[in-house]
């Protein structure tokens, strides 16, 4: 990633359908943000790197996602700045 300055990195948290909202947004939230302090230690600009908001719908959302529907995981999209 240092060489590809334009490169961002989207972080995203899904969770299996045990649990509801409340319980998992926390954990999830904890999840992706020890992910981006990990990137930013090892020198990514934090700028770069993007949290998304937890969704536990997101699963269902997007077809993409659909081998995952049963389980619990973090997921990193590399994309062109915008």
């Amino acid at each position: 990633l240092r060489d590809y300055p334009d490169i961002h990195v989207d972080i995203i948290a899904f969770n299996d359908p045990a649990g509801g909202y409340d319980i998992n947004k926390k954990p999830a939230e904890g999840r992706m943000s020890a992910i981006k302090n990990y990137l930013v230690s090892l020198g990514m600009n934090a700028d770069r790197i993007h949290i998304t908001e937890f969704n536990p719908d997101i699963i269902s959302a997007d077809p993409r996602y659909a081998p995952y529907a049963d389980k619990r995981g973090i997921m990193l999209f590399a994309r062109l700045k915008k």
